[in-house]
């Protein structure tokens, strides 16, 4: 295994696990190259020499490709990391050439003076599929730093434990299953606190800080603490993630041009709580957790 005991049990109680150096640092730096042109291949002037022409606050470009400098960051030392998670056999993409994408590409923002913890944008993914709560199509969600990301410098916020609050209401809403944008709208609107994250309901900038990142909140029913974090690290370092944790884009305030990608591990079958061989993965033991079931 590639990830530690303590690994999985980080990813059992926050539903996130940070594998540092995923690729080599300076060989992700340098493939930043290929992103910049790719930008302009998509038709955006910017230049990675010529910080003048950084006038957008967000480039997002919602497309993937493979190039020879991205694919010599596939590695087995991340495959591996990733397979001990979903199980051995289990993730399609195991052994096949990746594409790389979405982008996107956050510049510093101007017209923000104070960071705070977003207000909108929160979701979690898979537009392409019905979700339900064993649906094979996510997998994982893979988010990969192509730059290094300080605080406040445009990092994923990541609602860390609200995959338990997704998990619950996707069972709920079997056999049926839901769209995504139904879902995300559901679960946000029937939580207080959701409610004050998205900006539904008011609460003062000083305060969300504080709140959402410092102190959280204790599901009920789990008894996990729900907080937001700063996905923030070094070029190579990869976030794994939950299926379903909320996350969302935070404004940029500092720092150099900030590079993501986000894919997914997608599945070859659907999750399977109740194993006759009890090889249960640890995404699945996390998420029978999550539905208030024992490990």
């Amino acid at each position: 295994m590639t990830l530690t005991d303590a690994d999985i049990q980080h990813f059992y109680d926050h539903g996130w696990v940070k594998l540092e150096e995923a690729f080599p640092h300076q060989q992700t730096l340098e493939a930043q190259d290929a992103i910049w042109e790719f930008m302009r291949e998509k038709g955006f002037d910017v230049y990675r020499d010529q910080p003048a022409g950084w006038t957008e606050p967000l480039i997002h470009i919602k497309d993937s490709f493979r190039d020879p400098r991205t694919d010599a960051l596939l590695n087995e030392r991340w495959r591996e990391a990733v397979e001990d998670l979903v199980g051995k056999g289990r993730w399609v993409m195991r052994d096949q050439p990746m594409s790389f994408g979405w982008w996107p590409v956050n510049f510093i923002n101007p017209e923000i003076k104070q960071w705070t913890v977003p207000k909108v944008g929160w979701h979690w993914d898979g537009q392409h599929f019905h979700h339900h709560v064993d649906a094979p199509e996510q997998g994982l969600l893979m988010i990969a730093l192509f730059s290094d990301i300080e605080s406040q410098g445009g990092a994923t916020c990541v609602l860390e434990n609200s995959h338990h609050l997704v998990a619950r209401y996707l069972q709920a809403c079997e056999p049926d299953g839901v769209a995504l944008s139904d879902g995300v709208k559901a679960v946000r609107d029937e939580n207080p606190q959701m409610r004050l994250l998205a900006g539904l309901d008011e609460m003062p900038d000083e305060e969300r800080n504080k709140y959402f990142m410092e102190d959280g909140w204790v599901d009920e029913q789990s008894g996990k603490r729900i907080k937001v974090i700063e996905a923030t690290g070094k070029a190579g370092d990869i976030y794994l993630l939950h299926p379903f944790m909320f996350h969302s884009r935070s404004d940029k305030v500092l720092g150099e041009p900030r590079f993501i990608c986000n894919w997914t591990a997608q599945l070859n079958q659907r999750m399977c709580f109740e194993r006759s061989d009890g090889d249960c993965s640890p995404l699945e033991i996390a998420t029978r957790m999550a539905l208030g079931q024992t490990a």
